[in-house]
């Protein structure tokens, strides 16, 4: 009949995004605090710049950072702070924590503070080259977002078509759907159909993330 053609329809639909749905709002959560990571860089760096040319200790640089620093960003130096507390070395502690958070930016950052290290050289200078690198990366990823926004929308828009289409064909033709409902084979296009859909969002999402 129609209204169980539209349970099993719904239920095809919402059982596959009620098991999606904890992990898109993990890795939503995940990506938001990683936005706010990227958008600290710039004073984290600056920051410790600076307090570089008063105290020539990374430690107690990065320190005075962490108190100045808001979260999340702050939460992570605090963190490494830690590690180096009990016996780990700065370096460690600082490859621990892009490990841990997984940014670009911040590799980048991290990257140069410990290749510095290392070579040795001027490290206030180094961090603030860094600094200006970082913003010009982050000013074109803003330009390829602004490309990428109207492909999201169309993402969205082909995202419940199917459903919008299916609903529209059972009201204007009820028992059209019966077929897939009566059978075996019926049931396997359903769950066929619905993976296919679930695969074809999550990949147009992969292509359109920057």
């Amino acid at each position: 009949s129609w209204s169980l053609t539209l349970v099993i329809v719904g239920l095809c639909f919402a059982v596959p995004v009620v098991a999606v749905a904890p992990v898109l709002v993990l890795e939503r959560r995940r990506v938001a605090r990683l936005k706010a990571v990227e958008l600290g860089m710039d004073g984290f760096i600056t920051t410790l710049a600076n307090t570089l040319k008063s105290t020539p200790s990374i430690g107690s640089a990065l320190v005075y950072a962490q108190q100045l620093m808001p979260a999340p960003i702050g939460e992570e130096l605090g963190l490494a702070l830690k590690e180096i507390r009990v016996g780990s070395t700065v370096d460690e502690a600082l490859m621990n924590m892009g490990a841990r958070v997984r940014s670009m930016p911040l590799d980048a950052a991290l990257s140069s503070i410990l290749i510095g290290r290392q070579v040795g050289g001027n490290m206030t200078e180094i961090l603030e080259t860094t600094a200006g690198t970082l913003r010009e990366m982050g000013r074109l990823q803003g330009v390829l977002r602004a490309k990428t926004a109207e492909g999201k929308g169309q993402l969205m828009v082909l995202a419940i078509f199917p459903a919008g289409i299916l609903v529209a064909f059972d009201m204007m033709s009820p028992g059209y759907f019966n077929p897939l409902t009566s059978s075996t084979v019926g049931y396997f296009v359903i769950a066929l159909a619905t993976g296919l859909w679930i695969a074809a969002v999550l990949t147009a999402r992969k292509i359109l993330a920057v």
